[in-house]
């Protein structure tokens, strides 16, 4: 679905047990990761993998905390580890990497915002994000971080998201058709 809607590459990151390459098409131009949300020692290897390849991220879009059963099926210390520890750990693995990037990079970081999941405790987790991206982004400037609330209200199956964010991370990046990189 992906590749249907981005040109250039696209690589893929899912949260699972370990790092691992799941996927490449034919032609290389989309990829599929693994890797442990808890774990900054995947995103470190994700990154360097990357890094051989020349894929490194002109643009970041996360979405785990509106995909899949973030808040209905998933526990406390998952919900912390995909929502705050992601951003952290690829905040780190990609700063490691900082003079191969350049400075301001678009890292759009979607959350939820129903009510429904507003004392749910993994709303907090994801809600707080906003404060560390913008303490990074002040320190470093390597990132052009954004949090946007969606109303998950809105979402008719696990895969609507996707016509819903797309649009915005389109406008947030100003549409460029660069390479882009979805955490997903």
């Amino acid at each position: 679905r992906m590749k249907e809607i981005f040109s250039g590459t696209v690589v893929q990151v899912k949260p699972g047990e370990r790092y691992r390459r799941v996927d490449m098409s034919d032609d290389h131009s989309f990829f599929i990761y693994e890797i442990n949300p808890g774990c900054q020692e995947d995103y470190d290897r994700l990154i360097q993998s990357l890094k051989e390849r020349d894929l490194l991220p002109h643009h970041l879009l996360h979405t785990w905390t509106v995909a899949g059963d973030f808040f209905t099926g998933d526990s406390l210390e998952t919900q912390v580890q995909m929502a705050v520890y992601s951003v952290y750990y690829l905040s780190r693995a990609l700063l490691k990497v900082k003079a191969e990037l350049g400075e301001g990079i678009p890292f759009i970081y979607f959350y939820p915002t129903h009510q429904e999941f507003m004392h749910n405790p993994g709303y907090a987790a994801a809600a707080a994000v906003n404060g560390f991206t913008r303490t990074v982004q002040l320190e470093t400037g390597t990132f052009a971080y954004k949090t946007i609330g969606i109303d998950m209200a809105s979402f008719t199956s696990n895969n609507h998201y996707l016509e819903i964010i797309i649009p915005i991370f389109l406008y947030e990046t100003k549409g460029e058709d660069q390479e882009q990189t979805n955490r997903n």
